[in-house]
């Protein structure tokens, strides 16, 4: 087990790095979830990350440019989520597993 007492895996800092997201899973979660880590609570045992859970297995973490968005792949799409774990879908499509895709000043843009 990681340091929260399951796999922690695919580290994302945020463009600051004052944040590191990463997926996590184990625990009591019955899905891998995302989660947040302020760099301020580093090395601190009692301290927990911020879960983000989404009914589904999430993957691969990508922060925003100015470090307020992370998209994550979940359920055969491509989702957006803010910090405080609101989520939006992007892209719903089994294809976002063979795309590349970034941040951009018009939003998430897409490499097929």
């Amino acid at each position: 087990p990681g340091a929260f007492g399951g796999d922690e895996r695919e580290p994302a800092w945020s463009p600051d790095g004052d944040y590191l997201a990463f997926v996590y899973e184990g625990g009591d979660r019955p899905v891998a979830t995302l989660a947040i880590l302020p760099r301020t609570q580093f090395g601190d045992p009692e301290q927990q990350p911020l879960f983000l859970d989404f009914p589904a297995d999430v993957s691969a973490p990508i922060w925003s440019e100015d470090g307020e968005l992370i998209s994550f792949v979940a359920d055969q799409g491509l989702y957006v989520t803010d910090l405080a774990g609101v989520s939006q879908p992007v892209l719903a499509s089994s294809a976002v597993w063979h795309m590349d895709w970034r941040f951009s000043r018009q939003g998430i843009g897409l490499d097929t």
